[in-house]
């Protein structure tokens, strides 16, 4: 094509006309001038050899910075890379024409209220851009390789802009349009005949209905490609859309998280703030302090309960501990853990092993400060607050110790004198079995046996005030408290559920993760109390609420299968361990169960708060349940070579007991 740049040229003529139609507004200026330079450009963007090299380049558009090509910046401006979008195929042509104008000199930067005139240097660069787009096609196979194209499936071969045009435009359809009405002008024509002789259609046109389906074959391949591209960018998208999402989801699980350390750190403030004041308010009170919480003669039967206290403070240097650790390991000589609780995060730690002796540990130092004697038999369970210590033993008995008078007793001890003051400060008789199970809260204790009845104890007096049995309540279980999510076997209803428990008890424990197991033989395994309110865990697999003002049990859960061996519960929720090998979240405006979590081996301790639940489930790591993301974290990282069968933490503090005989602290 050749172009002049006299005044009665094409192009003066069609800015005339342009300047003169429409509202003289660029944008309507614009319009008519983009639309004629597509159209007398069209011709020479869609020759057969520009076509097919850009549909070979088209294949290394991702690879233009590399050695095979040292131009990429010119490449890259040959290759027209908008790529074609059947959305929008007008859109797509007005990229190019409006490239052309910014190009040639007629973009928008220009003024907006003046025709820029169109110079012979303007002309000279279309004319510069018409003979680069006629030789690509030689300029590019140089440097392109087309192995890659031969050998891709069509479907996966990219699709250039203007071959995307040409299988998309209007036109693109009008052979199948043609030939149908060259069949119906037979058909008409033989019936204006009336003769059965067949008309058959011309060699010529034949040949031409031949190429036309072809090309039209090959613009439906174009299509499926442009159709196969959108849906891999659309799915591309839609990855990344539920990436953010995914991470979004993440952030708020923190959130979520923090929001529940913050609301239970206010919850124990608040607490700490109302006896604070009450403190205050009583004639000649006075704050509460270290000297306050115990007398310095004789240990109080009051206890700060663990329920009521406010939030933990841990030292500056735990922050720096990484999470998921062991720092700390304390060794029993005489065999596996059977109890242990602490005061506070590096605070006393109170440790129960097979033999009748306790350890009591400095945390801080990871010293043994002593022991405490008395028992005659194993001690199965143990509950520390502040200096106060309550056991309970397979003797029979409970005994009350005072922390503060073990280093004394053991200095005397190793120097033979007589008159230092026993920690043991009380012991409670009534069992007749015994005891697997206490709870200790306010100057009141309540306790489980395998006498298969539960005891609330004044420690002022040191006298049983109220005995619950067990196999009363089973026998006597009201259909209105009874809630049972188990199998419908007639050997488990709770009416006969009793007689087969009034010997002694013992069932076979499962075996742990190292293929050990024994006769489990505690009927009672995990009590607690809050207000009037008791829970009670039993070896008929049964959880029973209780009220001790009245002695009663209102209501019977029944879903384990298995004795039970740990339960806690707070104002909503109560979380229960079997070992059936799972536990079970009830919630007890319901008496539904809400999540269950399900194991490999036995569940013998748990421990639960608001946003997590610890659980030693016979295997030699701990698991820790997120209750917010729902995820299981192991503690493994220098933890236990045995099973772990005891546990308890205070926020991100823990200390576990296994059958190794070692005891671990942990950073959470």
């Amino acid at each position: 094509m050749v172009w002049h740049s006299h005044e009665g040229s094409p192009v003066k003529r069609n800015q005339r006309a342009a300047g003169t139609s429409g509202h003289g507004s660029p944008s309507a200026r614009h319009g008519p001038e983009s639309t004629r330079l597509l159209s007398e450009m069209a011709p020479h963007l869609m020759t057969p050899a520009m076509v097919n090299a850009l549909t070979k380049v088209s294949l290394q558009t991702g690879q233009l910075s590399n050695t095979r090509d040292p131009f990429p910046l010119k490449r890259s401006t040959l290759l027209l890379t908008p790529r074609f979008s059947l959305e929008n195929p007008a859109r797509s042509l007005a990229r190019i024409s409006s490239s052309l104008l910014q190009f040639s000199g007629l973009s928008k930067d220009r003024a907006m209220n003046e025709r820029a005139s169109f110079t012979s240097m303007d002309i000279g660069v279309l004319e510069e851009s018409q003979r680069i787009l006629e030789s690509a096609d030689h300029d590019l196979d140089k440097s392109c390789d087309t192995a890659e194209l031969d050998t891709a499936d069509p479907d996966e071969v990219p699709v250039s802009l203007l071959r995307g045009f040409q299988a998309t435009v209007p036109e693109a359809y009008a052979g199948k349009a043609r030939r149908a009405k060259a069949r119906a002008s037979i058909v008409s024509s033989r019936m204006s005949r009336r003769t059965t002789e067949k008309t058959l259609l011309s060699l010529e046109e034949l040949e031409l209905q031949d190429a036309e389906v072809r090309q039209e074959l090959q613009h439906i391949g174009i299509r499926r490609s442009l159709y196969s591209t959108e849906m891999v960018n659309v799915n591309a998208k839609i990855s990344a859309l539920e990436n953010i999402r995914a991470s979004l989801e993440l952030k708020m699980l923190e959130v979520r998280e923090e929001e529940l350390e913050l609301s239970d750190e206010l919850h124990g403030l608040t607490e700490l703030l109302e006896l604070q004041r009450h403190r205050r308010a009583m004639p000649g009170g006075r704050g509460l302090d270290a000297s306050t919480v115990l007398p310095q003669t004789t240990v109080t039967m009051r206890g700060t309960s663990r329920r009521k206290r406010g939030p933990v403070f841990l030292p500056s240097e735990h922050d720096e501990l990484p999470p998921g650790v062991a720092f700390l390991t304390l060794r029993e000589q005489a065999g596996p853990v059977t109890s242990l609780d602490f005061s506070e995060p590096y605070g006393t730690l109170v440790s129960a092993s097979v033999n009748e002796q306790m350890c009591v540990w400095d945390l801080s130092t990871s010293d043994e400060v002593g022991r405490l004697r008395g028992h005659s038999d194993t001690v199965k369970c143990v509950q520390v607050e502040d200096e106060l210590c309550v056991s309970g033993s397979l003797d029979h008995s409970l005994r009350l110790w005072d922390l503060r008078r073990v280093d004394a007793y053991e200095d005397a001890l190793e120097d033979e004198l007589e008159d230092a003051l026993d920690p043991c400060v009380r012991v409670l008789e009534g069992h007749s079995k015994g005891v697997t199970a206490l709870y200790f809260d306010d100057g009141c204790l309540v306790t489980g046996a395998a006498d298969k009845t539960l005891r609330q104890w004044d420690l002022e007096t040191g006298q049983c005030v109220l005995t619950m049995d067990i196999l009363w309540a089973m026998s006597n279980a009201g259909a209105s408290g009874l809630v049972d999510t188990r199998t419908k076997d007639p050997e488990l209803a709770p009416h006969g559920l009793a007689n087969a428990f009034f010997g002694p008890f013992s069932y076979p424990q499962p075996p742990y993760e190292d293929g050990s197991w024994e006769m489990y033989q505690d009927f009672v395994g995990g009590v607690q109390f809050w207000g009037y309110a008791l829970a009670s865990g039993s070896g008929d697999g049964g959880i029973r609420m209780w009220d001790l003002r009245t002695g009663q049990a209102h209501r019977t859960l029944l879903a384990h299968t298995a004795p039970i061996t740990a339960l806690q519960f707070d104002e909503t929720y109560l979380v229960t361990g079997s070992l059936d090998k799972s536990v079970h979240v009830w919630d007890l405006r319901m008496g539904s169960i809400v999540d269950t979590l399900c194991y490999n081996y036995p569940v013998t301790a748990l421990q639960f708060d608001s946003r997590k639940i610890m659980v030693a489930a016979g295997s030699h790591a701990v698991d820790v349940y997120n209750r917010i993301s729902e995820k299981h974290s192991p503690l493994t990282v220098n933890g236990h070579t045995a099973p772990v069968e005891r546990l308890r933490y205070m926020d991100r503090y823990a200390v576990t007991g296994g059958r190794d005989q070692c005891i671990k602290v942990w950073s959470m």
